[in-house]
């Protein structure tokens, strides 16, 4: 669905855009109220304290994470950027009047220069208030070992056991 509203967006506005896709066959995270498009984000899980805001394809490794947690009692939110550009400002600070003191973003992607990059930006920018924000993600350097995506995700702590003992550290 989100790959879909994406893709419309793009034809209709006819201007070059970069939409990265995954092609593993990813299942449809979204309920049929989601507001779906380039630089629409989408709370999909609500929870306590800590907030993930992933994108792409690690979104269902997200959620498979919050359900880890939750048997331990830890109620982790999970959100979908839907873009690194634009980012939904109007998202963002709704979740920072809810309280989420831990944001963790989380992208197949370099550390730098991606979601986490763009939202310590625009934190920055606001003030943080109080709220910590750590990065997962692929470490700045070239991967040197080669295999199927969840051996790479385990072998960068990107998938759901990774994520789940991320956020037991914070």
């Amino acid at each position: 669905m989100e790959l879909d509203a994406q893709l419309r967006q793009a034809i209709k506005e006819g201007k070059p855009t970069y939409i990265r896709i995954g092609k593993k066959g990813e299942p449809n995270l979204f309920n049929e109220e989601a507001s779906l498009g380039i630089g629409k984000a989408s709370l999909l899980e609500k929870g306590e304290k800590f907030l993930i805001l992933s994108i792409g394809p690690l979104t269902g490794e997200a959620l498979e994470a919050r359900e880890l947690l939750r048997s331990e009692n830890i109620e982790v939110a999970v959100a979908s950027m839907g873009s690194v550009k634009p980012l939904n400002h109007e998202f963002l600070a709704q979740c920072m009047s809810e309280n989420y003191t831990h944001w963790i973003s989380l992208e197949e992607h370099h550390k730098t220069g991606g979601l986490g990059s763009a939202l310590l930006e625009w934190l920055s920018e606001r003030g943080s208030k109080g709220i910590k924000l750590k990065r997962m993600g692929i470490e700045d350097n070239f991967i040197h070992e080669l295999g199927t995506q969840s051996y790479v995700r385990e072998n960068q702590g990107i998938n759901a056991k990774g994520i789940a003992a991320f956020v037991r550290s914070l």
